[in-house]
């Protein structure tokens, strides 16, 4: 997320900059999960499947004018140094009806989330893995209606579910990792589908080397 800082002179352009980057710098929204753990997944009973789509985002590098999505020239800096508390870890809106959005700024509490979506009408199995990993394919069989859609901005990711897209018996799926990239970017993998029937838990499986 970008806004643009009319009206400001070289020197306080840069000073702003500067501010922005340290800030970028000491609190990136969007963080793997912890090296080293096992994914952060509810058990579901075992079963099988055809294979899963498997949709890969690749953010080279991450905006620095995300912190608090930047507005005017005279109030940017202020925002800056006054936001100190992190964007929460996931939010859900929507239902009643209408579609629902999930939408993910740090990979952290997937069974909170799932308890969110819970209390819109919606089973969830969310997993958060350790950078480079993903779950292996074939847990489920993939039903995912029309309207199932995901979108992404520099520093989260968000889910669209269309209402009534996960009926009776059926379990939105999503699993995710972020890996940091050497230029300060990061590199995420994104897995969701709605699945009809069983779920086996999720196996971490290495990401292919170009992703």
């Amino acid at each position: 997320m970008t806004s643009t800082l009319d009206g400001m002179d070289r020197d306080r352009h840069a000073a702003v900059r500067a501010l922005l980057v340290q800030q970028a710098q000491a609190t990136a929204p969007l963080t793997p999960a912890t090296a080293g753990t096992t994914p952060v997944t509810r058990p579901r009973p075992a079963g099988g499947g055809a294979p899963v789509r498997r949709p890969i985002w690749r953010r080279p590098e991450l905006a620095l004018t995300s912190a608090g999505g930047l507005i005017a020239a005279g109030l940017a800096l202020v925002a800056v140094v006054t936001v100190s508390r992190p964007l929460p870890a996931y939010a859900v809106t929507g239902g009643d009806g209408e579609e629902v959005k999930v939408e993910v700024n740090r990979l952290e509490g997937a069974g909170a989330l799932e308890d969110a979506l819970r209390e819109k009408g919606i089973a969830a199995d969310i997993t958060y893995l350790p950078s480079r990993r993903a779950c292996r394919p074939d847990r489920y069989v993939d039903d995912s209606p029309r309207g199932l859609s995901l979108s992404v901005s520099a520093d989260r990711f968000e889910v669209t579910i269309p209402a009534g897209a996960v009926g009776a018996g059926e379990t939105f799926v999503l699993s995710a990792s972020v890996t940091p990239l050497p230029d300060s970017g990061v590199s995420a993998a994104v897995d969701y589908g709605v699945a009809r029937g069983p779920i086996t838990p999720c196996t971490p499986v290495d990401l292919p080397a170009n992703t």
